[in-house]
């Protein structure tokens, strides 16, 4: 008796052979060369053949991720077999070895098979459909699926989300669209993505997959994850959806007994695809709207202050007829719409075309300032909007049984102006009141000025060879970005007063000042950060199959960034101090050798011998990756020459005869400059008597994009009973990451050393800042999961990861200045490798989804999910201290008994080694405290989702119900799911700075400060329904 075995393996071997992730693939051998393999996408019908090459092997690409696909293999002389129900990972393989028997032959056929499941070319996962409905979310933020893979870490929502992968910098994930990239184009929005809420509808997508070290080189330009969604396509049905959800303040809890003063969020939307030609054309479309009222941040109005309160607001209003507001503001609605639409085009069983549209509106009011601690007037809020507008045209096409091309053309457009709620025509204004509160009644300083506009072409090649037990790619990808990004602070003018009565009577002396920062011609467009930036990326990879049991890859990828010109104007007094030109451009490139393999160890002794593990796998790889950075890091250079504009104070200016309060609202402050000059811009608009003598950016002439060496290992245990345990350890070292440098102080002398070693300079700041590069840093991280899906409709899971990230920067910031100023050290020139400022030492979650009914038009689900993480690092320091601008930054001395390194004023030792104590750093006396050494208090939260489902109006159609509780355990307790945190400093030592002998003088003690993050503390609860026909 002979046996047919169709064997659709348990341990997925799969490699991504997707150029930009937004397809999966089926590839095997048959024991018949020349066999036909025939694939069928059930959906559309759509179907792929091919001919097993001399080796018996087969490899189909291009195909749509999900399924159900039927796969069949037949042969002259043998029985025809078939596999039904084949579902495919996104930008992943399934491996069949096939076995046809002669149909002359007595036979019992076995034909054995199971679903795909999650499967990874390295560290990684897959968020499906069914995850997303199972999630409880309010916003139906990405980073809620995202939170279901323990080594992501999540904090904040809706715009202040942020993403971190292992530690990683959240502006250093790279996250896809239909293998498009949807990031931030310039890295501004803390929630990393090109909007301000999702990047698109969650209602529309299909798949999405994350990597942290896949060693196919198809994949890169990430520090953190890849994370690629992909959308949803039309089929041979018509299908679709109509949705809404919404919950205000009376669905949110109070925290620590403080209500929410005022909170909506309404989304609603719908989706609807289908044939146009059956089995040829197919469409599908998704809109959706939200608006959200966020809760208002202002402190109350003490009575001490209203009065002059109101004497402002009435000045501004006489004199200018300008409508300040008020401080007690409830901002208005933020808003987004999204339009999807998507056409597929099956020119024949082996030509397809797509195209995709997507466009993407975001209205958002963001505040500054801090209204929670200051006196902020409506007119101070800003308006943030996005406008983004993507289009894709995309072919795959086999062009042999052993040849496969994919080409993808990509255009998108960016647009963000930003202006201050008061508008952009006045200058900003902070008032100091009797009481010592500030007061901002104007515009915001950064918003008189601001103003992106991006255009990107992006082109992808790739051709598949298959060779034997070989799969070969080769690949090229284009991509060229155009950035007009308009920034001037102050362009309207800061100025600072110290009494409502200086203000109002326009005494601009003493410790009143005007600042001002105008581009040297009068054109704004002069101080423009103008740029075109080129990216091209090589690769080839070789996947061979060289066992039924192992598959190796060996790969190679290149990655080249560069501007094509000289950035920005050239500034002299920059080169004499650098030695090269502030207008370097960018000129990096980034070799990364890649290698992987994944091998079936069930037959192992080892294995085999234990009863309860049915199978098992060992996968793994080592690689360089290449990070992407923020791409404003990269136009710093051209906005900071130093010589495109022009800063000037209130010393400079002239004031004789003149009422200053006639220059409030900062349209002609260079006319205060004696030494200004018309030309065709106004009057006073030539500054270049002025110009020439300020600091500039720029990049080193040996600067390289960051790059990491990444290694990795994963074992998969498939137990008895269906249950998954999972174990993975990923270590990284850098290679290349971003490093800052003031030219100024490295040139500076040196005035003081002082007694605990650090450095004082004769110059603090300078911002001649330069970006360079360092070695330093790394990360380890240990993962262990669990799943098993039960046969009564339970699926459980929990997964626990353990992560040590360090750096030498924290890279939270925008512009150059901040970046080096920001980041918290001994002195200037020294920044110390520490924990990443966005490390998560541990993080445990835990998963119950339960269905009843599954399969009918009345399933009820019940998700439950659980999420225990540690509060990110920070850093001791000095209060009010400055060795670099920033006087929150400087690291502080932990004194010990009798320590030689500090003298005391007006406190005692022992007050002092007791506050110490109190803080457990008592082990690090005689020392600088390290940076981030300190750590923010657990979170713990618990959310839970119920749907249910209801027939509709036709057989197929139902209507779902679904309640979704965020944060329950607030719910019970408002103490309980409370997330605290801390900034990224905690001042706890006040000094009066260094004696002449370099010791310290400390004066005072300071409690660390916590903060609450109200939108995750409180609970929410959301009703929501769709009608899906």
């Amino acid at each position: 008796m002979k046996k047919i075995l169709i064997s659709l393996s348990v341990f997925f071997i799969g490699f991504s052979f997707a150029a930009n992730d937004t397809s999966s693939s089926i590839s095997g051998s048959v024991n018949v060369p020349g066999a036909t393999i025939t694939v069928e996408h059930v959906p559309t019908g759509s179907t792929k053949s091919s001919t097993a090459n001399d080796s018996g092997n087969f490899n189909f690409s291009g195909l749509r991720p999900g399924g159900p696909y039927v796969v069949t293999a037949s042969a002259a002389g043998f029985n025809t077999e078939r596999v039904d129900n084949v579902y495919l990972t996104l930008a992943e393989s399934n491996s069949f070895d096939v076995v046809l028997v002669s149909s002359s032959a007595i036979e019992d056929v076995v034909v054995t098979g199971v679903r795909s499941g999650i499967v990874s070319s390295g560290p990684g996962s897959t968020i499906t459909e069914e995850d997303i409905a199972l999630t409880a979310s309010i916003d139906k933020g990405l980073g809620d699926f995202l939170k279901r893979d323990s080594r992501f870490a999540v904090q904040g929502s809706f715009r202040d989300v942020q993403i971190s992968a292992l530690g990683a910098n959240n502006r250093y994930n790279n996250f896809t669209i239909d293998g498009v990239a949807a990031n931030d184009p310039l890295g501004l929005n803390a929630n990393g993505f090109a909007s301000v809420r999702n990047p698109i509808s969650v209602e529309t997508l299909a798949q999405i997959r994350v990597d942290f070290a896949p060693y196919s080189v198809t994949k890169g330009n990430f520090g953190g994850a890849n994370i690629n969604a992909v959308t949803k396509s039309g089929t041979n049905e018509f299908s679709g959806k109509v949705y809404g959800y919404e919950t205000d303040q009376d669905n949110v809890g109070d925290v620590n007994g403080e209500p929410i003063n005022q909170f909506a969020d309404e989304t609603k939307g719908f989706v609807f695809g289908g044939p146009i030609i059956e089995d040829k054309m197919f469409f599908f479309v998704g809109y959706e709207e939200s608006e959200r009222f966020s809760p208002s941040n202002s402190q109350p109005i003490a009575a001490e202050d209203e009065a002059e309160l109101l004497q402002i607001k009435d000045f501004l209003m006489q004199r200018y007829n300008y409508d300040a507001g008020w401080p007690i503001f409830n901002a208005p609605p933020e808003s987004q719409e999204q339009t999807l639409v998507k056409l597929d085009y099956n020119v024949n069983d082996n030509h397809r075309l797509e195209f995709i549209y997507q466009d993407t509106q975001d209205i958002n009011i963001r505040e500054y300032d801090r209204p929670n601690l200051n006196y902020v007037f409506s007119s101070h809020y800003y308006v943030y909007p996005i406008d983004r507008q993507k289009e894709t045209i995309s072919y795959i096409g086999d062009l042999s049984d052993d040849l496969s091309v994919e080409a993808k053309y990509t255009g998108i457009s960016y647009k963000n102006d930003q202006d201050s709620l008061g508008g952009e025509n006045f200058g900003h204004h902070r008032i100091t009141l009797q009481s010592g509160e500030y007061v901002y009644p104007t515009s915001e300083q950064y918003r008189s000025a601001n103003e992106t506009n991006i255009d990107e072409d992006i082109l992808n090649l790739k051709a598949t060879l298959l060779r034997g037990n070989h799969t070969i790619s080769v690949g090229y990808d284009y991509h060229e970005k155009f950035v007009s990004n308009l920034f001037i602070a102050f362009e309207n003018g800061r100025w600072r007063w110290d009494s409502v009565d200086d203000f109002v009577n326009g005494n601009l002396d003493g410790l009143n000042t005007l600042l001002v920062i105008k581009p040297v011609d009068g054109n704004l467009m002069t101080g423009a950060a103008i740029v075109d930036i080129e990216m091209s990326t090589f690769y080839i990879e070789d996947v061979v199959d060289v066992s039924d049991i192992l598959t190796l890859n060996f790969g190679v990828r290149v990655d080249s960034i560069d501007q094509p010109r000289n950035v920005g104007s050239e500034n002299a007094a920059f080169e004499a101090l650098a030695g090269f030109s502030n207008t370097t451009p960018l000129d990096s490139q980034v070799i990364q050798p890649r290698f992987g393999y994944k091998l079936d160890i069930s037959n192992t002794k080892l294995i085999s011998g234990m009863d309860r593990i049915e199978g098992a796998e060992l996968s793994g790889g080592i690689g360089i990756f290449s990070g992407r950075v923020p791409q404003v890091w990269m136009t710093n250079p051209a906005a900071n020459t130093g010589v495109a504009t022009v800063f000037a104070g209130s010393w400079m200016m002239d004031f004789d005869g003149i009422d200053i309060r006639d220059y409030y609202d900062g349209l002609n402050l260079q006319a205060l400059l004696p030494d200004s000059a018309a030309n065709e811009y106004g009057p006073n608009s030539d500054l270049s008597a002025y110009a020439g003598a300020g600091p500039a950016v720029a990049n080193h002439p040996d600067f390289n994009v960051p790059s990491d060496l990444k290694m990795s290992i994963d074992l998969d245990l498939y137990l008895r009973g269906g249950a998954r345990l999972s174990m993975n350890y990923i270590k990284s070292e850098v290679q290349d990451a971003v490093n800052f440098t003031d030219l100024g102080v490295e040139n500076s002398d040196v005035v003081q050393v002082a007694a605990d070693g650090r450095t004082i300079y004769s110059e603090e700041y300078t911002q001649n800042i330069v970006m360079s590069n360092t070695s330093k840093g790394g990360m380890e991280a240990f993962t262990m999961s669990i799943d098993k899906q039960f046969d009564n409709g339970i699926n459980a899971f929990a997964s626990y990861t353990n992560t040590d990230s360090d750096s030498l920067w924290d890279g939270s910031q925008a512009r150059a200045q901040s970046l080096y100023r920001g980041t918290a050290r001994a002195d200037a020139l020294t920044p110390s490798l520490g924990e990443s400022a966005w490390n998560t030492d541990h993080r445990l979650i835990a998963g119950l989804d339960y269905v009843m009914n599954e399969g009918s038009n009345r399933a009820t689900t019940f998700s439950l999910f659980w999420n225990a993480q540690s509060g990110r690092p920070y850093s001791y320091t000095w209060r009010r201290y400055s060795l670099f601008d920033y006087d929150d930054n400087v690291l502080a001395y932990i004194p010990g008994a009798n320590d030689p390194n500090v003298v005391y004023s007006g406190i005692s030792e022992a007050a002092v080694l007791s506050h110490i104590e109190k803080l457990g750093l008592s082990d690090r006396a005689g020392s600088i405290a390290p940076r981030n050494i300190g750590n923010g208090d657990y979170y713990r939260s618990l959310d839970m989702r119920i749907a249910q489902e209801i027939p509709g109006f036709m057989d197929d159609d139902k209507f779902v119900l679904y309640f979704d509780a965020v944060n329950v355990l607030n719910f019970f307790n408002d103490s309980d799911g409370v997330r605290y945190f801390k900034g990224s400093t905690q001042e706890i030592l006040e000094t009066d700075g260094l004696d002449a002998e370099g010791r310290w003088i400390i004066t005072g003690v300071r409690d660390e400060t916590s903060f609450v993050d109200f939108n995750s503390s409180s609970y929410r609860f959301q009703l929501g329904f769709s009608y899906e026909f």
